[in-house]
């Protein structure tokens, strides 16, 4: 006897396997016919960009490099405190559509906040004087260096 309950019990499983054992997508307690709304569809898309013109002629079409010494940055603070320095450079990054560079100094132990690139030193005087005039409370003491060299 016990080798025909087993025999059925196995039997039962594989009906069970064969036939399905999942759910029919009704949510008990609902009406037959009503679907569970947990149907997930995820889209995705590729996009893609083609160019006529060669790597290299996009290369050829770039304006010179900068050399390092040419480039002027405008310094808005030295912080000691890194929290300080990432929460300025976070301000300084929501208000202004340029480079904000944190540097730390080892040598001074203090983490400089730098805003922008610029070719001369005469733009990056107007942009200190904007926003000297824009955010007087934050930015009075902002003074124009060249990245690489001593403070100016």
């Amino acid at each position: 006897m016990k080798f025909s309950q087993f025999l059925l019990s196995v039997s039962s499983l594989i009906l069970l396997l064969l036939t399905g054992c999942g759910s029919n997508g009704q949510i008990p307690g609902t009406p037959s016919g009503e679907q569970s709304g947990t149907d997930i569809r995820i889209e995705t898309r590729t996009d893609t960009v083609s160019s006529a013109a060669s790597p290299m002629e996009d290369l050829r079409n770039l304006p010179p490099a900068l050399s390092e010494a040419s480039r002027f940055m405008v310094q808005v603070g030295a912080y000691h405190d890194p929290e300080r320095a990432n929460e300025m450079q976070g301000i300084a990054r929501g208000r202004f559509v340029l480079p904000v560079i944190n540097e730390f100094d080892a040598q001074h132990g203090v983490y400089k906040i730098r805003i922008g690139f610029f070719n001369s030193r005469e733009e990056a005087e107007a942009f200190r004087e904007k926003i000297r005039h824009d955010f007087p409370a934050d930015y009075v003491d902002a003074w124009i260096v060249a990245p690489g060299s001593d403070d100016q």
